[in-house]
């Protein structure tokens, strides 16, 4: 609410421009033409943001009769605002496969940006961000590093006036980078593959779809007729989604699964010599649908009316220059975060669940139960306080932690199989067996984690 309020965006646009103006027009300055070539990214958190940001912009700049500055935006798909539909493309002017083209140009100074432009992107007469996002880890050093691109001849020195992340944290984030970077683990490309056959074990994407799919998104330019066909097999995933058999549960779980793909293909690309049509196909299909799938929540609250700010004030909390950097080079690579059970767990499960049924006479399906215990122990390698146990802690010191949280995590995610749940609860001693068949498992991923 605070983040798109019209009193916040307008005190930080007249902060941004009058920034840029005073501090960053200076730069790059073209001997030939006296003119400054310098342009900024602002980086917003959502598409709404992007667009409300453009239009203040837009109006500030106007109203204040800047002839130099003018402004684009970026960002996918189509958003709602106030009723009306808006679109890269419909306010910029042109398509947006010519964004990037067009800001090059002397015309653009400012790109405000949501989720684009932020990995990948070569502009060398970028010398100054504005952050209005969140930003972590590999991410953070991603986005900030659009700065780092040399202009020859010019000597430039990049700035970033940042609203909302801490220096600390983001100097953290960079601390492996400074000087050598040494791998702390390696990774499989066959991961991708196990990947690959999950997203087919829900049967939501259409094979013929992204086939299909992939002759449009590898053609140059893209007529109306073009983008209806997209925008059709990405509405016909959501469909497939959301009006299918699965819970909400397995919905966001398929969503994740995607994104996991993403990431983890886009990382082997840039490591290896992996080279697969139809992997490239789906994923280049994957990226395009994920702007249209929202699984939404279980509850939502309509909040429209009921909250009010006032007063707001932009305060600077400090200014930094960077001096020397003690480095911390080890890294990670990224690894798929993966719930599944080892083989021998999920048989000594099915052991465990038909000695309950016999003893019983209930009927728990071993399936359902297995799945529902994933997450678990999914809740469980989330858990702030068993995350400090493992790291702190041997396995059997560990083990006491883990058996203090289970009840927490089972009414936690009771919801998943209330039945079998609520019986785990009630009986302590069979609680401790299931559940403890898995917290080996949690205490390596957390420990190495």
């Amino acid at each position: 609410y605070i983040d798109l309020h019209d009193d916040n965006i307008t005190q930080r646009t007249k902060i941004i421009i009058e920034h840029f103006i005073q501090n960053v027009q200076k730069e790059l300055i073209n001997k030939n033409t006296n003119m400054s070539e310098a342009k900024a990214m602002v980086v917003t958190a959502s598409r709404q943001a992007a667009v409300k940001y453009k239009q203040a912009f837009d109006k500030y700049i106007r109203e204040h009769r800047i002839n130099n500055i003018k402004t684009l935006v970026a960002f996918s798909g189509t958003v709602t605002i106030d009723g009306h539909d808006y679109t890269e493309a419909s306010i910029n002017g042109f398509s947006e496969e010519n964004t990037a083209k067009e800001f090059d140009q002397p015309t653009y100074q400012i790109l405000i940006v949501a989720n684009k432009y932020q990995v990948g992107f070569d502009q060398p007469k970028l010398v100054a961000m504005y952050i209005m996002k969140k930003l972590h880890g590999v991410n953070a050093v991603q986005t900030l590093s659009r700065l780092n691109r040399v202009y020859y001849p010019y000597k430039k020195i990049p700035v970033v006036i940042d609203f909302v992340n801490d220096y600390k944290d983001i100097e953290k984030d960079f601390r492996p980078f400074y000087t050598a970077t040494i791998l702390a683990n390696t990774i499989n490309p066959q991961t991708i593959y196990r990947l690959n056959e999950k997203i087919d074990g829900y049967y939501i994407l259409d094979p013929l779809d992204i086939d299909n799919a992939n002759q449009i998104l590898l053609k140059g330019q893209k007529n109306f007729r073009d983008k209806q066909h997209l925008a059709f097999y990405g509405q016909k995933v959501q469909s497939a989604l959301t009006k299918g058999n699965l819970s909400v549960t397995d919905q966001k779980d398929f969503v994740k699964l995607l994104r996991h793909f993403c990431r983890y293909y886009e990382f082997l690309l840039q490591i290896s010599m992996l080279e697969d049509l139809e992997l490239q196909k789906k994923y280049n299909f994957i990226v395009y649908v994920l702007n249209y799938i929202d699984v939404g929540d279980d509850v939502s609250y309509d909040l429209t009316g009921k909250l009010s700010a006032t007063d707001f004030i932009q305060e600077n909390t400090g200014h930094y220059e960077v001096k020397h950097k003690i480095s911390d080079p080890i890294v990670k690579l990224p690894v798929v975060e993966d719930t599944s059970f080892t083989e021998p767990t999920k048989k000594r499960l099915s052991e465990i669940i038909e000695e309950i049924n016999s003893k019983t006479g209930a009927n728990f399906d071993k399936d359902v139960v297995t799945k529902s215990l994933m997450q678990v122990k999914d809740i469980m390698l989330k858990n702030q306080d068993l995350k400090e146990s493992a790291k702190n802690n041997s396995a059997t010191d560990f083990e006491l932690a883990y058996n203090e949280k289970t009840d927490d995590a089972l009414i936690k995610g009771i919801s998943q199989n209330k039945t079998f749940f609520t019986y785990l609860l009630n009986t302590p001693e069979v609680k401790k067996e299931v559940l403890g068949i898995f917290a080996a498992e949690v205490y390596k991923a957390l420990k190495e984690s």
